[in-house]
């Protein structure tokens, strides 16, 4: 034994060195932000030396940098539980499973993650309630992929003279860059690109000489077209948009001449070497500037701060304060005539950067309000822009199901701000701290020190609240359909303080605006926790390891009415031909047993649908009916700018097998509805039941994460499994 002892000492160490050797490589090609090479080489590190584990960690980092999630966490897996994983491996986990939409379980890493700091630890774990609790609510925007994406980063959307600028990564156009010897070559890497929102014209170069224009974005014009703010990016084209302190930002200005051409371009005067400076904002005359930069002396990370130009020169960055800034990330503002909407990773959100609005009024900034459901998603949601006059903006997203890496999204509002103020009616006085649940989403909040909560509601809201605080009697009441007003909603709520051993009964008034009429309360009991029924979770053990807690959460569906006007089997949907009976609703198309169908909607009663049924047939399409929908989140949008809807039952293969009884079904019996198909000898085993691609996407990435790597997406034919080939 001792003779061959030297010789696997041999071995072992020069194994070690050889992964040590391919580790420093994949290191310096990380550290140059080349995610891919680096990829490569820390996966040749890990099958040289799978023990090391920083190799695994290195591989789950840059599929994270690629926006590949669902593989991060795989490898993120691999050595989660091992004894000398360090902590930051445990958050970079945690908030891997947030942007996989697994909140339960991110939520179990998180507080893992507490034990080395608390701080962030525990605030974490709070936001991925906050998830649980408002991803149902109706969206307060409708939201539409833009026509102009690629398949490339598309970002920093901004307006300019009623158009729209935006920079791009996107190879489509041909474009020169004039070098230093004036010559001209091959452009490559971000550029800039202008398009006319109101008519779908062609996208084109903002500047037909590129040169000083190249990894320029975002960008921001002042309103009178006089000033513009730029910022100098180092954008890879192969990560992720935004990385904290990688992507290297500085800021720029310049005046705008009469054809456009960018004048005295000049830098920002606190720019540094040592930090960036970007995402900027400028007022309407370009006196004002908002920006991000994480500058040594902010809260942590990325913050917000303000400058303003005093007699031709620039003022000092002035920091906008704890209301806004936070530990984490506050990137993009962007002012309206009314709010003040931002990025942030911190504020708590669905996962990665989601967008908030604030307003500025006597001398402080009002609570930080999530846009909710629609505009933000488990991933990155950044740069928001809103004209309040047509209620209309814009804003960039990686999230599932788009077009490319990084897309502009269109976002309609359709939202209000309700607020509700909980008062002692005997005395008064605020009641702090009473919750208030919404009975179909389950959305929860609380009442702050003055007895208000806010929210913003989708106008379609109509729901049933149960209004609870500690030694008060308990009410239920029906808010309203929020309606179209601009003004915020008040709900004034008086409670009745319990006496001492008397029961929960219910005797209180609820009024509107006050000045309105009184709505009358409803009695009821303590309202239990519906989402509890409605979001199945797999308990975790508390005296035993994982398994841990699994949240899997899917939007629910709402029955809705639409008339009929066409259907056929065989030819092109043509929007054009049906463009006549946009002034009664939405027209879209919608696919049904190898049918095409083409209806108008949505109404929410059959009586409206009812109504507009003239109309409809006035305008040609005289064998119109009306008909029931099962509207599903998630709706692509079709060329012309219309909704295509498509309810094909899209479904999950995970695995053939020969003997279907060694298919361990509790893997993924949450996901969706489990079936199975019989081929020869052959069972395949498929979790059906998505309406939508982009339910099926969802339950692809949960089946893959839950050990069906090969788990592909498939529609059912008439009998006949179709892959989905974009995947």
């Amino acid at each position: 034994m001792r003779l061959i002892t030297p010789l696997f000492v041999m071995i072992l160490s020069f194994q070690l060195v050889t992964g040590q050797s391919t580790f420093s490589r994949a290191e310096t090609q990380y550290e140059m932000q080349a995610y891919k090479a680096a990829l490569k080489s820390y996966m040749e590190c890990y099958r040289e030396n799978p023990a090391y584990i920083q190799c695994a960690e290195g591989v789950a980092m840059c599929y994270a940098r690629l926006n590949d999630f669902m593989h991060a966490a795989q490898w993120y897996e691999k050595i989660i539980d091992h004894t000398e994983v360090s902590p930051d491996v445990i958050f970079a986990y945690a908030r891997t499973l947030k942007a996989l939409k697994l909140y339960g379980k991110a939520k179990f890493y998180f507080e893992r993650y507490a034990a080395f700091d608390a701080e962030t630890g525990e605030h974490f774990a709070a936001s991925c309630d906050f998830a649980i609790n408002r991803v149902e609510a109706k969206p307060a925007f409708r939201i539409t992929n833009a026509y102009f994406n690629t398949s490339d980063h598309d970002f920093g959307l901004a307006t300019w003279n009623d158009k729209l600028v935006f920079t791009s990564f996107r190879k489509d156009i041909p474009k020169t860059r004039r070098t230093a010897e004036t010559s001209l070559a091959a452009g490559a890497g971000s550029d800039l690109y202008l398009i006319d929102p109101h008519v779908e014209a062609n996208v084109r170069l903002l500047f037909d000489d590129i040169a000083d224009h190249a990894q320029v974005g975002p960008v921001h014009f002042s309103a009178d077209g006089k000033s513009v703010a730029l910022t100098k990016n180092t954008v890879n084209e192969e990560s992720k948009f935004f990385v904290p302190a990688e992507n290297r930002m500085s800021l720029y200005l310049a005046t705008v001449g009469d054809h456009g051409k960018w004048e005295k371009v000049r830098p920002y005067p606190f720019n540094d070497n040592s930090y960036s400076t970007g995402f900027p904002w400028l007022s309407e005359d370009g006196m004002i500037m908002f920006f991000a930069s994480d500058m040594p002396g902010g809260y942590g990370g990325y913050d917000l701060y303000v400058s303003y130009l005093d007699n031709g020169k620039w003022t000092e960055p002035q920091n906008l304060g704890a209301d806004i800034n936070t530990p984490g990330n506050e990137i993009a503002p962007f002012k309206s005539a009314e709010h003040f909407y931002f990025s942030s990773d911190w504020h708590p959100g669905f996962g990665g950067q989601d967008i908030f609005r604030t307003k500025y009024a006597n001398g402080e900034w009002a609570p930080v309000a999530h846009l909710g459901v629609g505009v933000n998603s488990p991933k990155d949601d950044i740069g928001f822009v809103f004209n309040e006059a047509d209620k209309t903006g814009y804003f960039y997203s990686d999230r599932l199901a788009g077009r490319g890496k990084m897309d502009i999204y269109k976002a309609e509002a359709n939202m209000r701000e309700v607020e509700i103020v909980v008062e002692d009616r005997d005395v008064q006085a605020p009641v702090l701290d009473a919750q208030i649940l919404f009975s179909e989403t389950g959305l929860k909040l609380s009442t702050d020190d003055a007895g208000i909560a806010t929210v913003l509601l989708s106008r379609d809201t109509k729901e049933e609240v149960t209004i609870t605080a500690e030694g008060y009697h308990p009410i239920t009441m029906k808010l309203k359909g929020v309606g179209d007003s601009n003004e915020v909603m008040r709900y004034q709520v008086y409670v009745d303080a319990l006496e001492a051993g008397q029961s929960s009964e219910l005797a209180v008034e609820v009024g509107r605006d006050q000045s309105e009429e009184r709505i009358p309360a409803i009695a009821n009991e303590p309202a239990e926790d519906l989402r509890e029924s409605a979001h199945p979770v797999e308990e975790a053990n508390e005296e035993l390891a994982p398994p841990m807690k699994k949240v899997y959460v899917r939007q629910a569906p709402e029955m809705k009415y639409a008339i009929q006007v066409s259907a056929f089997s065989k030819g092109e949907y043509r929007p054009e031909r049906y463009q006549s009976l946009n002034t009664v609703g939405q027209v879209y198309d919608y696919s049904e047993n190898q049918m095409t169908k083409v209806r108008v909607g949505y109404f929410d009663t059959r009586a409206e649908a009812s109504e507009a049924i003239p109309a409809v047939r006035g305008k040609g399409f005289r064998d119109a009916f009306v008909v029931e929908q099962m509207v599903f989140p998630g709706g692509q949008q079709a060329a012309g700018g219309q909704v295509s809807f498509d309810y094909a039952d899209f479904k999950v293969r995970l695995a053939t097998y020969a003997k279907p009884g060694h298919f361990d079904a509790g893997k993924v019996a949450k996901i969706g509805k489990l079936e199975s198909y019989k081929k020869n000898d052959l069972t395949i085993m498929l979790i059906g039941g998505f309406h939508t691609l982009v339910e099926a996407r969802e339950a692809l990435e949960q089946a893959q994460l839950a050990g069906f790597p090969d788990a592909c997406i498939v529609k059912d034919m008439g009998g006949v499994l179709e892959k989905i080939r974009n995947e």
